[in-house]
């Protein structure tokens, strides 16, 4: 047979032409390839790297995956409306700022004495002051020792702002000869009321200590 005759050439073509018809018409590949499973469910949301993201809460069907915090848009932050059968946005009522500062450890400590009647004691003094409001303290504030036996200021410290919620400042003053005998020490915080707070109570702290 002469295979560069136009006859075979015809045949050939006609020939590859069938098996190209064949599988365009009767084959059809399976829909399970390897481990790729497809599957005709649709999914809330849009698919990135295999996790579903939820643009909203709105895009809740249900109330179980409305209240489930690995699909919430931003964490915990959807609810489930049992009246309207429906998911929103949680309404937080945020609460008003306020100021306030604390007086907090107060401490005596005793230091060398000296013998005879008119002995005397070296005595340290410290005590710390807190903000324990939710608003930053800008502004300038100070904090008093005061002498309750001879009812004198012993020292005043100022704070210069900002003073944020949760920091803490420490005073301290130091006695050299103090005399023997009972001896009472008043500490506050804001002394001259310079910060308008929701409670003034917490200020003030009196301790007492007897020397030797």
């Amino acid at each position: 047979m002469n295979f560069k005759s136009p006859v075979f050439l015809m045949i050939l073509l006609v020939a590859m032409g069938a098996v190209v018809l064949f599988f365009i018409f009767f084959y059809s590949p399976s829909d399970n390839i390897g481990e790729l499973n497809v599957t005709n469910e649709s999914t809330i949301g849009f698919q990135n790297n295999s996790e579903v993201i939820y643009t909203s809460c709105l895009d809740y069907i249900d109330k179980a995956k409305c209240e489930e915090d690995a699909y919430n848009v931003s964490s915990n932050m959807c609810s489930w409306n049992e009246n309207e059968s429906l998911c929103g946005l949680k309404i937080v009522e945020e609460k008003e700022k306020f100021y306030d500062l604390e007086a907090i450890e107060f401490v005596f400590t005793k230091g060398a004495c000296t013998s005879g009647y008119n002995g005397t004691c070296e005595l340290t003094i410290s005590a710390k002051a807190r903000n324990i409001g939710t608003k930053v303290i800008e502004g300038k504030f100070f904090s008093s020792f005061v002498d309750l036996d001879l009812d004198s200021l012993v020292d005043i410290f100022p704070t210069e702002g900002p003073f944020y919620p949760g920091d803490e400042k420490e005073f301290s003053y130091v006695f050299s000869n103090l005399s023997f005998g009972n001896h009472f020490v008043r500490f506050r915080v804001d002394t001259s009321y310079q910060v308008g707070e929701v409670d003034e109570t917490n200020n003030e702290l009196v301790e007492g200590v007897n020397l030797p």
